[in-house]
């Protein structure tokens, strides 16, 4: 069923299928169950009849009590752990505990970006009137979802045209493809996962990959074309969150090199893609929750993450959870009920 030299991340067997729930966004096929095998984890992995790893949603009876929604990726959704072991259901624990009777629900997918999380607010945070949404932003790859969403719909409306940024994001696309899909490739950096020279180099030439022009000092049109698309995506998150009633909060997931590698940057503006979205952030008066300076402050870092996967171990979430617990419960984040 699963190959020892497959991906680090792992994959899904049986392999699942996604349709569109939208022209750009899709959920996984209702009722899939299977298998997450990766070289760190192994986990039964269902979705519902909505095509999300979430229980059946009861969407009246949720309405009523104005639940937490959390929208995000592969991150917010809990990829190589198990499903009561993800941050959303680690909050909803919290919750109990303190006999605060409040839904958390999870509606994320790997491989969203912003657009994919606006269409979500739309098809369903109307219905849900979410006491606050709550959308985790993964800087490591987020920007560039965001540019592929727009660069596609973009070109559904005219000739489909190659800008500078676009044509370097499609090849190194094409290249990590193949990278990460050649069993010889895998089997090599698995053979040599244990070795720090080989880390070293694998670390540095993960960070010079589409995702490092996000830090460079200076500025360029890649890197505008990067940062602009997610800004006009959460342009129309604020749009939405005014003319519907639904408060919204950004999670920033730090790129796990951010955290681990930070020596890798010394030729790099490393906190760019945080300061950059958190001023434009302000600027919309949406709020946020930077989790980089938490996971910089942590004793145990390394635990926090899987050995060779990217994404956040058990420890991971439990540490996300608390700090979303106190941010949002016990330091009152927004919390106004939507219009009726």
């Amino acid at each position: 069923m699963f190959s020892p030299v497959g991906p680090r991340s792992g994959d899904l067997v049986p392999k699942a299928l996604r349709q569109q729930l939208t022209p750009r966004t899709a959920v996984i096929n209702p009722n899939y169950s299977g298998m997450l095998i990766g070289r760190d984890f192994r986990i039964p992995y269902r979705v519902n009849t909505l095509g999300f790893r979430e229980k059946e949603l009861d969407f009246p009876q949720l309405s009523a009590r104005h639940p937490y929604l959390f929208i995000g990726d592969s991150y917010f959704n809990g990829w190589g752990v198990d499903i009561d072991a993800r941050m959303s259901e680690r909050v909803s624990d919290k919750l109990h505990h303190r006999s605060l009777q409040i839904p958390v629900i999870n509606l994320s997918l790997p491989g969203y970006g912003t657009y994919q999380y606006l269409d979500i607010l739309k098809t369903y945070a109307t219905t849900l009137k979410p006491r606050l949404a709550i959308i985790g932003f993964f800087v490591g790859n987020d920007f560039i979802d965001d540019l592929h969403a727009l660069r596609s719909e973009q070109e559904s409306h005219s000739e489909r045209t190659h800008s500078a940024g676009s044509r370097f994001i499609e090849i190194k696309g094409l290249l990590r493809y193949l990278l990460r899909n050649s069993e010889v490739a895998n089997l090599a950096k698995y053979a040599l996962w244990g070795v720090p020279s080989f880390r070293h180099i694998f670390d540095k030439l993960e960070l010079k990959n589409d995702r490092l022009v996000l830090y460079e000092r200076g500025e360029s049109s890649s890197q505008a074309e990067l940062y602009n698309s997610t800004f006009t995506a959460f342009d129309q998150v604020k749009t939405f969150s005014q003319t519907f009633h639904v408060p919204i909060l950004v999670v920033i997931i730090p790129d796990h090199i951010q955290v681990l590698r930070r020596d890798l940057f010394s030729e790099y503006d490393i906190n760019k893609p945080q300061r950059l979205l958190k001023a434009h952030l302000d600027k919309l008066g949406i709020g946020y929750i930077d989790l980089l300076e938490y996971f910089l402050d942590a004793r145990n870092a390394q635990e926090l993450f899987f050995r060779e996967d990217k994404h956040w171990s058990t420890a991971g979430h439990e540490f996300v959870a608390e700090i979303l617990y106190q941010k949002i419960v016990m330091s009152g984040a927004p919390v106004n009920f939507p219009a009726k």
